[in-house]
């Protein structure tokens, strides 16, 4: 096996432990954010224990709602994490299909027999949040990896009897064709193991853009948290700006002209709202029958 082709294996091997570094940090994250929640909705149970009045209940209802609001969060992102590592499985086990399928539709030029094809747990489409197994999801990367690793030796192995063919069997001129089409066959098999690199490649690619978007969410969520509980300081009506209301707060709008003229809404754009109305009044006097009276003649 070439340098370049072994160089390319190990890049993808050492990518992939990096998108385990990043779903570990993952896990850490959302520990810690569950550690805090946890810390919130005991700290409300003691509250609501200790402070039984109504008034007093009602103005816990908005620490309440804040636990809430971040609990709901949480559980959107885990469910988003859940999601990730259930596509990373999808890939990598469609992907190790789809090479063990070519590998025995090719067994005997490609040398299978001593390759262990072990069985995975089926994906299913219909179930995008199971969890499978963390393990499983690592021993598909190593497998798939080990495959191209013996297609590339097994192209290297045809490319050197091909070049020694003729010199073996002193047939000289007469088996050009053949040694022309075991060149073809084998390209095949190079541009197959090209082929599989480049889809494990965009799968990673993928894979950390989304992990590291997730990670970002789960920051600014642990952040949050954090803020919400360092503040000690009183809300009051002096923390209201002084400014002027919004204009648009008391415009009013006709349901039945809504889907029309409310993208017109600006003063700026007045005569488009007045050749609307015209348009419409256009269309009322259109559906008007013509209704002729005939005066009979004596009367």
């Amino acid at each position: 096996m070439s340098y370049t082709q072994t160089s390319e294996l190990t890049k993808l091997q050492n990518n992939f432990q990096n998108i385990w570094v990043l779903k570990d940090e993952i896990i850490k994250i959302k520990q810690t954010i569950s550690v805090k929640l946890a810390h919130l909705k005991n700290a409300y149970g003691e509250m609501t224990k200790k402070n039984t009045k109504k008034i007093y209940l009602f103005c816990l209802d908005t620490f309440f709602f804040q636990f809430k609001t971040y609990s709901i969060e949480m559980d959107n992102l885990d469910k988003t994490r859940n999601l990730l590592n259930n596509r990373m499985y999808c890939e990598y086990y469609k992907l190790y299909a789809l090479i063990t399928t070519y590998m025995k539709d090719n067994a005997e030029e490609l040398d299978i027999e001593h390759l262990d094809m072990r069985t995975f747990t089926p994906y299913k489409d219909l179930e995008p949040y199971h969890e499978y197994s963390l393990d499983d999801i690592k021993s598909l990367h190593a497998t798939i990896l080990l495959f191209i690793k013996h297609l590339q030796n097994r192209c290297d192995t045809n490319e050197s009897n091909i070049h020694n063919y003729n010199e073996r069997n002193k047939v000289g001129f007469s088996i050009s064709n053949l040694l022309s089409t075991m060149e073809f066959e084998n390209l095949l098999v190079k541009q197959q193991i090209h082929l599989y690199l480049n889809y494990l490649a965009f799968f990673h690619i993928s894979q950390q853009k989304h992990l590291k978007r997730l990670m970002t969410k789960l920051q600014e969520l642990d952040n949050d948290i954090e803020d919400n509980l360092n503040v000690n300081k009183l809300c009051s009506i002096d923390d209201i700006e002084n400014v002027e209301s919004s204009s648009d707060f008391y415009k009013v709008v006709d349901e039945d002209t809504t889907g029309t003229i409310s993208q017109y809404s600006s003063t700026n754009n007045l005569n488009v709202i007045e050749q609307v109305k015209i348009e419409k009044t256009e269309e009322v006097i259109d559906v008007i029958p013509n209704i002729t009276i005939e005066v009979e003649k004596g009367q």
